[in-house]
């Protein structure tokens, strides 16, 4: 099992994630998100994450160069987008995940070149129609790497 924890803002919190067995670690970058991180505070500790647990930063709409400075900054293995960019636009030697919201009977999911499709529910944790997972099956990434060294 993969387990990914999302919107941590605090040191505590990342390494009693990692403690208890996740395998990546995600910090918002969305400015209107209640979760957001602040890169100079995390910038002081994600060190001390463990180098086989992935950093992802989650970017909505974010410019590519943001994107990038964030990432060399933090030394992110992933970004993971929530927007309407397109993982092409986005810099070359980091990790691409595109996540797409499930609102309804179908999923539009784009052609793309990202590593992976995240199928996020139509907000506040609310649950999708998981039967509608198979729709995206044909798009799934068979490579995915087990380490973010890869």
């Amino acid at each position: 099992m993969f387990v990914k924890i999302c919107g941590l803002t605090n040191r505590e919190d990342a390494l009693a994630a990692v403690e208890y067995g996740a395998r990546a670690l995600g910090f918002v970058f969305y400015p209107r998100s209640p979760r957001r991180a602040d890169p100079d505070t995390l910038a002081k500790w994600i060190g001390e994450i463990p180098p086989d647990v992935w950093k992802a930063g989650v970017f909505v709409d974010e410019s590519p160069e943001n994107i990038e400075q964030i990432s060399r900054h933090l030394n992110l293995d992933i970004a993971q987008l929530h927007g309407a960019e397109t993982p092409g636009q986005y810099p070359a030697g980091l990790r691409i995940w595109k996540a797409i919201r499930v609102t309804g009977p179908e999923l539009a999911i784009p052609e793309n070149s990202a590593e992976a499709l995240l199928l996020d529910g139509p907000g506040s944790g609310r649950p999708f129609d998981w039967t509608l997972c198979g729709q995206a099956l044909p798009h799934a990434s068979p490579n995915l790497s087990s380490s973010p060294e890869a």
